[in-house]
């Protein structure tokens, strides 16, 4: 028997919707909460700064969110890290002219603290910062632009910000070397990139472990070098290999992919064969930015921009350490607006999503940061008390054998509190969905109409979105208002 592993919806959440453009969102965790970082054009003018919020196991704020680094030119690409009780923060920086690296720390409480300091040397155009703890160092890694050609460059960095060793040329093969990614496991590190080919539509995955004390170990592990277009690519270590996942484009592009995964030994040898992990071709990537993986006790969770439901959303799937699946593609957060770059991290008892999604006010250069606490295992549970106010949400008859009547309307209280005024339908655009036990996408009832915040009904006949009969079993029916408050109720269809 396959096992289903599914998920709780504790409630979507804003992280940053503040003012104009918020994007390429990062998280890392320190064990307990979660620290997101994010590049914001403050101005309205593409110039971005960069700032971070800590957030807790539950999914609230801790604190207001603050500036990683205060100086006024463009920073960008944030990468967050815990490790040796403290937050590193790496990004791409531009107050010399072009891109380095620079990194500042930030304590437990999320505050940066103390100076940035620079990581890379500043000789060369250096961008697309990765990093990671090593019980001893921290790797920063980088693509450095010389002689025409990306290479991968790396620089161990002590918990203190200061720099033991020189900088690493990890990788100085003709052609690109592109975002990079990199993870420790079993006392070494290993990195993994994009490398070109010489054609724009065609890149392969490599990787490299390193010890730590920067030295390279073995030569270069070709992952995959298959004739389509690998464009992103994140790793993790499962307690006894690596998760190396990436986004193949299957028509050259950004769009209209496949996620795929191979697990690496630590004796840097394939194990086993490429894992398909999403095979429709709905997959999509953005510069780099495609999925995310994070690893908790025996899983990994693969998260993924995905456009199947005819939006772009965010859809995961988990991953055993035998380079099996359990369970299906899920989604994990829709809307109508789109949806992209997802980050994900575990803090040991739950995953965080983070992602940007088009903001509410129709202006399609603006994004806003979300974020979703996924707890692997438990399925999803109806809420005890309404988070949207009454008239809450209702079904019946329940059970049903033919149709089922779902009642909801929505409560200004709430967003009167926040907003000081009554919103207006379009600012608090519901969303009803149907899933099923497993936390799978089954049917959408959403709708935009002058009518959203007035008592609604529903009918649902037991069919999916195809209007396939779906089989007996518990489903449940999910409202969510547009600030990512949620509320669901449990539907039992009887056949």
């Amino acid at each position: 028997m396959v096992a289903f592993f599914s998920f709780i919806l504790i409630s979507s959440f804003p992280i940053a919707t503040d003012g104009y453009d918020h994007c390429l969102c990062s998280v890392a965790s320190d064990g307990t909460d979660y620290l997101v970082t994010w590049e914001y054009d403050i101005d309205d003018d593409r110039t971005w700064r960069l700032f971070c919020q800590k957030v807790s196991n539950a999914g609230s704020l801790i604190g207001d969110e603050q500036r990683i680094c205060t100086g006024e030119w463009t920073q960008c690409a944030a990468r967050p890290v815990y490790g040796s009780g403290l937050y590193h923060i790496v990004w791409q920086d531009l107050r010399s002219g072009y891109a380095t690296i620079r990194g500042r720390k930030a304590g437990l409480d999320g505050i940066p603290y103390g100076d940035d300091f620079a990581i890379s040397p500043g000789s060369v155009i250096e961008s697309e910062p990765a990093i990671s703890w090593g019980t001893l160092y921290f790797l920063v890694t980088w693509s450095a632009s010389i002689s025409g050609w990306a290479q991968l460059h790396g620089q161990r960095v002590n918990p203190d910000g200061t720099l033991p060793g020189s900088e690493i040329v990890i990788s100085a093969g003709s052609h690109h070397h592109h975002y990079s990614a990199v993870s420790f496991g079993d006392t070494r590190w290993m990195v993994v990139w994009v490398q070109g080919t010489g054609s724009a539509s065609d890149h392969n995955i490599y990787g490299q472990r390193l010890n730590m004390d920067g030295t390279l170990v073995g030569s270069e592990i070709s992952i995959s070098t298959t004739v389509q277009n690998e464009c992103a690519v994140a790793i993790c270590w499962t307690g006894t290999r690596w998760l190396v996942i990436w986004f193949e484009g299957q028509s050259g592009a950004g769009t209209n992919g496949k996620v795929y995964g191979q697990l690496v030994n630590s004796d840097g040898s394939l194990y086993g064969s490429a894992i398909t992990i999403c095979g429709t071709p709905t997959a999509a990537s953005y510069y780099g930015w495609g999925p995310a993986i994070a690893w908790q006790d025996t899983l990994a969770l693969v998260v993924w921009p995905d456009a199947r439901s005819g939006v772009r959303n965010i859809y995961g799937q988990y991953v055993k350490d035998d380079g099996s699946l359990s369970g299906e593609n899920f989604i994990i957060s829709y809307s109508p607006n789109l949806q992209q770059r997802p980050g994900v991290n575990s803090n040991g008892s739950n995953f965080l999503v983070v992602y940007e999604q088009y903001d509410q006010t129709g202006n399609w250069e603006w994004h806003d940061i979300y974020g979703e606490i996924i707890t692997p295992g438990a399925g999803i549970t109806e809420n005890r008390k309404s988070e949207i106010g009454n008239p809450k949400l209702t079904v019946s008859p329940n059970p049903f054998r033919s149709n089922v009547i779902i009642n909801y309307a929505l409560s200004s209280k709430h967003y009167a509190q926040e907003n000081k005024e009554v919103p207006t339908a379009y600012s608090l655009l519901p969303t009803i969905r149907i899933y099923d036990a497993a936390g799978r996408f089954v049917k959408d009832f959403s709708r935009a109409t002058p009518d959203a915040l007035r008592p609604t009904q529903i009918t649902w006949d037991g069919t999916d979105d195809a209007g396939e009969k779906v089989p007996s079993g518990i489903y449940f029916a999910e409202l969510k208002a547009s600030n990512g408050v949620r509320e669901a109720k449990k539907i039992i269809l009887l056949r």
